[in-house]
């Protein structure tokens, strides 16, 4: 990933034990030149796993889904470092990491899956975060506040069934154009945000895979928030009932 405002490249990627990450940062704009690399411990002793990479505000932004080492569910996290601790002299430092843990099951607390930081260029104002719930067929906002700072918080989360999009089924296979009489069937995985979000002139944009009530094809669901009022300006499912 490319911050133009540091212009630097910033990567991420599994450690060797599974249950962090490893954060790098170019040290120039040269992708292909050095790179200095630090380890992140999320979930020591099980597998932070599907780690998802965003920056935003002051903050470098990363969201895993936790796993035993055995495989078994364990929540997610949701992890703020400050952009300067990153990119400064002598970094990527993460000292300074400001980590949200839900665990599953707990309370039950809805924080999604797979949780998307949204991209922004600007330099202030809260974190934007989208999700597909973890218990509903419906995607979620929320945002965080007072990143870096002793207040840091998550505000509640807002589904956006509420603020006028709408819920989907579980997720089907997805089918292709029959060749030569057989339909290719592909694995459509599930309704995470799958790539990465962004915050364009006020408005959030993002794209998941959903099936429609009531249908057994999977489609491309792309998803348009305001960012300040958290509302659907508009919902556009890409696919072809005719299967």
């Amino acid at each position: 990933m490319f911050d133009p405002v540091t212009s630097r490249w910033l990567a991420l990627g599994f450690d060797d034990t599974l249950g962090g990450v490893n954060l790098g940062v170019s040290a120039t704009d040269n992708a292909l030149g050095a790179w200095n690399v630090t380890t992140l411990s999320i979930n020591a002793g099980g597998i932070a796993d599907y780690p998802t990479l965003s920056i935003s505000g002051n903050s470098v932004v990363i969201g895993t889904n936790n796993f035993s080492s055995g495989g078994g569910y364990q929540g997610t996290s949701l992890v703020l470092l400050p952009k300067a601790d990153v990119f400064g002299a002598g970094g990527p430092v993460v000292t300074g990491a400001q980590t949200f843990n839900t665990p599953y099951p707990g309370t039950f607390e809805d924080r999604g899956f797979a949780i998307q930081g949204v991209n922004t260029q600007s330099t202030s104002g809260p974190v934007n975060v989208v999700a597909a719930s973890a218990y509903a067929f419906d995607a979620m906002t929320y945002r965080v506040t007072g990143a870096g700072t002793p207040g840091v918080a998550q505000t509640s989360q807002v589904y956006l069934s509420n603020t006028g999009g709408s819920v989907y089924d579980g997720n089907s296979a997805a089918r292709q154009p029959t060749t030569n009489g057989s339909a290719r069937v592909v694995h459509a995985l599930d309704d995470r945000v799958s790539a990465s979000a962004w915050e364009v002139d006020g408005r959030i944009y993002f794209v998941h895979a959903i099936t429609p009530t009531g249908t057994d094809n999977t489609a491309i669901r792309i998803v348009v928030l305001d960012a300040a009022t958290q509302a659907v300006l508009s919902e556009t499912d890409i696919n072809d009932p005719s299967g």
